[in-house]
């Protein structure tokens, strides 16, 4: 893309400030039924701050 990591990084984080969370979807090929009732679960609940 022409930039450097320092700049990706300085990117990737201030995205994740912006939009709360991260800048993508992650996935994973195996996904068990625990993990999917847990996703759900939790797609309501507000993000704590620490």
């Amino acid at each position: 893309m022409g930039i450097s990591t320092s700049d990706a990084m300085c990117m990737f984080l201030q995205q994740t400030v912006n939009i709360m969370g991260l800048p993508f979807q992650p996935s994973t090929k195996i996904v068990n039924k625990k993990s999917l009732q847990e996703l759900e679960e939790n797609k309501s609940k507000p993000l704590e701050k620490s």
